[in-house]
């Protein structure tokens, strides 16, 4: 398992460097992650693996659209509550949620499965 801090004292990883660390990972062979977020949007998709192994996701402090486009064989577990958009055009992915989410929870998505253990926001 990757365990990915993205707070280093008052510095924070930008959503870029760290979708792109991500996205390294998955290239060499990684399938399971833990990402201590602050903030960073879009964690979870769309990737996959080439063996077709799944792709393991535990978050925590995700910002916005958190397993955006996420695919299948992909799974996302947040401890804590989501902002807005969380599975925005999931593509197949299993989000699970063990708080409240944002709005426009699962928005557009067209397969997959989306679990919120707290409430949702509007258009959810």
């Amino acid at each position: 398992m990757l365990t990915i801090k993205t707070l280093q004292g008052t510095h924070r990883m930008s959503t870029q460097d760290l979708l792109l660390a991500v996205e390294e990972a998955v290239g060499n062979g990684e399938t399971s992650f833990e990402i201590e977020a602050s903030g960073q949007h879009d964690i979870g998709g769309p990737l996959w693996n080439r063996e077709g192994k799944a792709l393991r996701f535990h978050v925590t402090n995700p910002g916005q659209r958190v397993g955006s486009m996420c695919l299948d064989n992909t799974e996302i577990l947040v401890d804590g509550p989501a902002p807005a958009d969380v599975g925005w055009l999931n593509a197949g992915g299993r989000i699970v949620v063990r708080g409240d989410a944002g709005d426009t929870a699962g928005h557009c998505a067209a397969a997959g499965v989306i679990h919120i253990g707290g409430r949702a926001g509007a258009r959810s």
